[in-house]
């Protein structure tokens, strides 16, 4: 599912724009993957009581605190990916720092016996909150 999203949302634009698929989009693309395999997993770990045990989830297979350990994990190599584009602003490390953080509290927040709201409200506004920063950002980096 994180392939398809990564997918749908880095390549099809960059085709569509007539773009060169390059480096940074090779970045990008791992980065967008990354996100929505962490946003994911507070939905893993609160479905695990639930879940056909022949599923095989990431909470199945390793466990709830080593499932955590990696979204965290996940989101720090999500920020530092950003630092091996050729093409880097201010700007792009300041948006993909502030999501770095929204996962990082995600992950620290989530707990195997959390409400319904948790992942439906705070993990779904995770996305949110880093487009309504970006557009902060460019207001007052780009007046």
């Amino acid at each position: 599912m994180a392939l398809v999203w990564a997918g749908t949302t880095v390549v099809l634009p960059i085709i569509a724009a007539d773009m060169v698929l390059d480096w940074d989009v090779a970045v990008e693309l791992v980065q967008r993957f990354l996100m929505v395999l962490i946003l994911m997993l507070p939905f893993e770990i609160r479905d695990l009581d639930y879940d056909d045990p022949e599923l095989r989830t990431l909470p199945q297979r390793y466990g709830y605190l080593k499932t955590k350990v990696f979204g965290a994990v996940g989101a720090v190599v999500f920020f530092f990916l950003t630092f091996l584009k050729d093409y880097l602003t201010y700007f792009e490390v300041l948006g993909k720092g502030l999501a770095f953080l929204g996962l990082g509290v995600l992950m620290l927040a989530t707990r195997r016996n959390q409400s319904q709201f948790f992942s439906s409200f705070w993990v779904e506004a995770i996305p949110i909150f880093w487009w309504v920063c970006i557009l902060l950002l460019d207001v007052f980096l780009n007046p």
